[in-house]
């Protein structure tokens, strides 16, 4: 197996494991009908295992069979000055323009940054990933989601 994928998952299960044990106990001051704040701990806890143990599986099955668990095709080709550069006008732009006029070139970057040619591809994720992200917080959570000081809606 390879360590480079196994260390980083059994890492990040450990620390979801710790963080879900330290905000179990949280209290509970919360409105009718709103998530509190030991609402969003779990949600995080949940994926982050759940995502480290895929990862895990995946390299497991992966080794059993011989082959590699990221083809070489597969793997990402940014690099991380790339994604930083992206990522510090993204920050910049967001309390201005808002999430999803800031997510949207975003998003787009990233996936050309990383490797990505589909132009059908990078148009419908930047626009469907930001889309549905802002509205499972918007409205499913109900959470505020940045709407930009320029941007009056």
């Amino acid at each position: 197996m390879d360590r480079k994928i196994v260390v980083p998952a059994a890492v990040f299960l450990g620390f979801g494991a710790v963080y879900g044990y330290l905000t179990a106990y949280l209290s509970v001051r919360t409105l009718p009908n709103t998530p509190g704040p030991s609402f969003f701990p779990w949600i995080l806890t949940a994926c982050l295992i759940f995502l480290s143990s895929a990862l895990l599986i995946q390299e497991y099955r992966a080794s059993k069979s011989g082959r590699p668990s990221v083809p070489e095709e597969a793997k990402p080709k940014v690099s991380r000055p790339a994604g930083l550069f992206l990522f510090v006008p993204y920050l910049i732009a967001l309390p201005f323009v808002g999430f999803l006029a800031a997510s949207i070139p975003f998003f787009a970057g990233m996936m050309i940054a990383s490797g990505e040619r589909n132009k059908t591809m990078i148009a419908a994720a930047s626009i469907a990933i930001p889309l549905f992200l802002y509205l499972l917080f918007q409205h499913v959570f109900q959470i505020p989601m940045p709407k930009g000081s320029m941007v009056d809606w």
